[in-house]
């Protein structure tokens, strides 16, 4: 019976090994002196890229759109209110923004209990966020005007920022470009900016009040904004319709009724622009010039109040689901307006609904932000 083979192993030479000697000594004595919260944070980064099992069996499926029926968990995150929900596009977690500073990550698939993974400290509070398309980038806009881009491929650090002088209230990337960045805030500033450089790209010229919502059209060369400016004269001003890379008004002749439109969505489809109104309703536009009001659908099961309630529809555009300044959340089928069901949220006495978010893969799961700083998942 033959020896088994030796295993070859590469010459080093003296100078080589001496070398490696010094360097692992220097690395040695700072090793001992790592924080440990710097490599629980490691872990952190890295466990936040690792999607559940349950995402990625239902990401293999066809999407079939299904309504919530219940609060499966609830857990009080905050004593402000829950300004922005954001579930990860491509992963398992879901972010949140509230009045206290932070931006905080949340685990909600793989335990029981919704789980905190992680937490960004802003100098003051944090009104918007949105994920880039490779859900490895964040971008939060505070009221301080601070724009900052997290990189989760550095360990979540901040690897970009951008100041301007206004209070802002919602910053998104431009589709299909992740390093444009659209910027809404105080006395009408809207523009958009390039982060590569931190130069202003387009500003939007409007005397519009504050700006509390928007969305990119289908094409991506469009966008719709909304605004608090209701006079007594004309309410015709309060959405606008704009050109984004040339900054020209396409349409202000929308919306005549006199009531703000605090969230604007566009429709999955691309075929419609839904509103929500402080007249207690959903108003539903054509997406194309002249983006016409349709009288005959209408979304008004629900309540407002003067609150900011946000609102989403499902991935396949079927349902489109509100909250309400009651503490429900109402559901209605798109295509008709019909009201479909209503879900308590597990609350004492009635808390307005902040933000509605549908999960991107799992049908029927919805995340709720109200105005008691407490997060809901439904299922």
């Amino acid at each position: 019976m033959e020896p088994p083979a030796k295993k070859l192993r590469p010459y080093v030479t003296k100078f080589q090994r001496r070398k490696a000697e010094e360097i692992e000594g220097k690395t040695g004595s700072e090793a001992n002196n790592v924080n440990h919260n710097e490599s629980e944070e490691r872990n952190d980064v890295k466990e936040l890229f690792i999607s559940d099992e349950t995402v990625l069996d239902y990401d293999d499926r066809v999407y079939r759109s299904v309504l919530p029926r219940k609060v499966a968990r609830a857990s009080r995150i905050s004593k402000s209110p829950v300004w922005c929900l954001r579930w990860c596009p491509k992963f398992s977690h879901l972010l949140s923004t509230c009045s206290d500073d932070a931006v905080k990550l949340y685990d909600v698939m793989k335990n029981e209990k919704i789980k905190l993974v992680r937490t960004l400290h802003h100098s003051s509070p944090v009104k918007h966020c949105d994920w880039s398309r490779s859900s490895r980038q964040l971008l939060t806009s505070t009221f301080s005007g601070n724009v900052n881009v997290f990189d989760f491929l550095n360990q979540g650090t901040i690897s970009n920022k951008l100041k301007v002088d206004e209070q802002l209230s919602v910053g998104k990337w431009w589709k299909g470009d992740d390093n444009m960045v659209l910027l809404g805030g105080e006395n009408s500033f809207l523009a958009s900016f390039d982060m590569r450089t931190g130069k202003e790209a387009c500003k939007y010229k409007f005397k519009s009040g504050k700006i509390l919502s928007f969305d990119f059209l289908s094409g991506s060369t469009s966008f719709i904004a909304s605004s608090d400016l209701v006079n007594r004269q004309s309410a015709e001003h309060n959405l606008i319709v704009w050109d984004l890379r040339t900054g020209a008004k396409l349409s202000s002749q929308i919306y005549h009724e006199r009531y703000t439109c605090p969230y604007v969505v566009v429709h999955p489809s691309g075929a419609n622009i839904l509103a929500q109104t402080t007249g207690n309703y959903i108003a539903r536009f054509s997406s194309q010039k002249p983006y016409r009001l349709d009288k005959f659908v209408r979304y008004q099961n629900h309540t407002v109040n003067q609150y900011p309630v946000a609102f989403d529809t499902t991935k396949d555009g079927h349902f489109v689901i509100s909250g309400s300044s009651n503490g429900t959340v109402v559901c209605y089928k798109h295509n008709n307006g019909n009201y479909m069901r209503t879900v308590p949220l597990l609350v004492k006495d009635e808390v307005s609904c902040v933000d509605v978010q549908c999960h991107p893969v799992i049908p029927g799961m919805v995340a709720v932000g109200d105005w008691d700083g407490t997060l809901h998942v439904l299922t």
